[in-house]
């Protein structure tokens, strides 16, 4: 694949050095605002059952490269990894469960036989047996992506640069 050099490339990039680095700022604090109306749809639209899927919902605002994550995030910035084992159960909030009959094992009393050593096998022995469980089929209820939030951010941004152009002069 060969890589052109775009029309109107050199025109954004002279437009862009007259614009100030305080731009860059003002915009980061704009990226901060509009991510945490964002948290605010997404905590109003959470489940409210104990009010603990609501509760890890964040915000993570990358200033140096103006971006923003909003959602579940965790502390050390990993995707969801700190929260797996707390709120597992949004994604079925978010995206619905279709109805079923699985094999539940968790009840069985597990029991190892033989070591490996001197030609045995180790052996696991489960004392009991699996029952069925019938899932009920549940509805998606979407709260984690807001509808029409791209567009929603675009007009923002798109409203910042216009009023930062102008008071540019450009």
């Amino acid at each position: 694949m060969i890589w052109e050099k775009l029309q109107g490339v050199d025109a954004i990039q002279q437009m862009m050095d007259q614009v100030s680095s305080a731009a860059r700022d003002e915009l980061a604090v704009e990226l901060g605002i509009i991510s945490r109306d964002l948290l605010a749809w997404q905590r109003s639209a959470a489940p409210k059952d104990t009010g603990e899927l609501a509760g890890f919902l964040s915000i993570w605002v990358m200033v140096d490269e103006l971006r923003a994550r909003v959602g579940f995030i965790s502390a050390k910035g990993a995707r969801g990894q700190g929260n797996k084992t707390k709120v597992f159960y949004g994604r079925f909030v978010q995206y619905g469960r279709k109805a079923q009959t699985v094999l539940v094992t968790r009840h069985l009393k597990r029991k190892v036989r033989g070591n490996g050593r001197y030609g045995t096998t180790k052996r696991v022995i489960y004392d009991g047996k699996p029952y069925p469980l019938r899932v009920k089929a549940m509805a998606p209820r979407n709260f984690i992506f807001a509808p029409n939030a791209d567009a929603i951010v675009a007009q923002r941004v798109a409203d910042f640069w216009s009023n930062t152009f102008q008071r540019a002069g450009v």
